[in-house]
């Protein structure tokens, strides 16, 4: 007895040991050395940050070690960030802001829109998406977004004078998003940005199915699957990968997919899988084979860093089999034509896109895929991208039964 109460207690330590937070600190000045009070100073795309007091000092916790951007925002400066490889706690930081730039009143000439509504909705439905989610999202400073419209090409691009507030009931989170750029086109929509979560739900009046709710944004999502991929765990985690080929283009016959016993979906050209961002040939297209993937071959560690690094240089299929798709996936069939779907499993296509490395990624612990270089995504995945699906890194799900 003795024995197992000595172990438990050497087990607690341990735990403890591993779950201690760090500690970032440091001051926000001017280049007068004045402080900067109220800004905002945080982990990007986290729950972890706080604000600056009135001599400009910061002071927060973090729980998770990871490579991360360190955010600082101010309403009348210029943002400020830097990468954090945070294994021990971080004292002594110095960030100077400066006055913000003047690029958006050259780019905005004017602030009347007459398609202002329009342009409002187009964004909304590109920045959030369309899921189930999407319905309890809402932009709460709307004014101070302003668009560019190119109706020739058929492009949008909106910019932002001060940090968007979107609260997501769905999720139980307040987002604050610093807007770096959007643009989007007939064929693609691209965003980047800082992003703060706070955590809303003690203050949720109806937190009924919030836990299950997340859960469903989690798993299965590209957080979820370089998570899994970091601990050598896709199958436990319902992940299975398959190669694609690359095919000559043929004359087209029409082909019919059941896809469920409720749906029969019609699969015109090659779709997606001609989309110069998998294939460059535009005489080739790729195709979906049933021969597996083992990407552990592909994964190295980073020196002096808890990053690894995936590379691979052709496109790949991510099928998440415990969990079939949302029926509202398939309202729009731009978001799988030309993928052979699955009867019962997300089905995604992904690429790691090129740099200057190649085609590398690095990721962490916390699913974080956007330490250095970006991967490309098609199918189920990008259909849930939208912020109304988006998690903090810190996130922590449920166990499933």
């Amino acid at each position: 007895m003795k024995t197992t109460q000595l172990l438990f207690i050497w087990l607690f330590i341990v735990m403890s040991f591993n779950a201690r937070a760090f500690v970032i600190s440091g001051k926000v000045l001017l280049a007068d050395n004045s402080p900067v009070e109220f800004a905002s100073v945080y982990l990007a795309g986290t729950t972890y940050g706080t604000s600056t007091n009135t001599k400009g000092e910061f002071k927060f916790n973090v729980d998770v070690a990871g490579t991360y951007q360190l955010v600082v925002s101010h309403m009348s400066y210029s943002p400020y960030s830097q990468t954090l490889n945070l294994s021990n706690d971080v004292a002594g930081l110095i960030v100077r802001l400066k006055e913000k730039s003047k690029e958006l009143q050259a780019v905005v000439v004017k602030r009347t829109d007459p398609y202002r509504k329009e342009n409002l909705e187009l964004f909304t439905l590109k920045l959030l998406g369309a899921t189930k989610n999407r319905n309890k999202c809402a932009i709460l400073n709307p004014r101070c977004l302003y668009f560019y419209r190119d109706p020739a090409k058929n492009t949008l691009k909106a910019f932002a004078d001060s940090v968007l507030i979107i609260r997501n009931d769905a999720l139980g989170y307040l987002m604050k998003y610093h807007l770096l750029n959007f643009y989007t086109d007939k064929y693609s929509t691209s965003f980047s940005g800082y992003i703060f979560f706070e955590d809303i739900s003690p203050a949720m009046t109806d937190r009924k199915g919030l836990s299950e709710r997340r859960n469903t944004a989690y798993y299965g999502s590209l957080m979820h699957f370089f998570r899994s991929l970091y601990t050598d765990s896709l199958k436990e985690e319902g992940f299975q990968l398959f190669k694609t080929v690359e095919k000559p283009n043929q004359k087209y016959e029409p082909q019919y997919l059941i896809t469920d016993k409720s749906f029969l979906v019609k699969s015109p050209d090659y779709g997606i899988m001609r989309n110069p961002i998998f294939i460059k040939d535009s005489t080739l297209h790729i195709e979906q084979t049933q021969d597996s993937l083992d990407l552990s071959i592909n994964i190295s560690a980073v020196t002096n860093s808890k990053n690894k690094l995936l590379q691979y240089d052709k496109p790949f299929e991510v099928d998440y089999i415990r969990s079939k798709e949302d029926s509202r996936y398939f309202s729009d069939n731009s978001n799988y034509n030309g993928i052979k779907l699955k009867n019962r499993k997300q089905v995604s296509i992904l690429i790691v896109k090129k740099n200057n490395y190649g085609y590398v990624v690095a990721f962490d612990q916390t699913g974080n895929s956007r330490i250095y270089g970006e991967v490309h995504l098609a199918g189920y995945m990008a259909w849930k991208k939208g912020m109304a699906e988006w998690l903090p890194l810190d996130f922590k799900p449920m166990q499933l039964k």
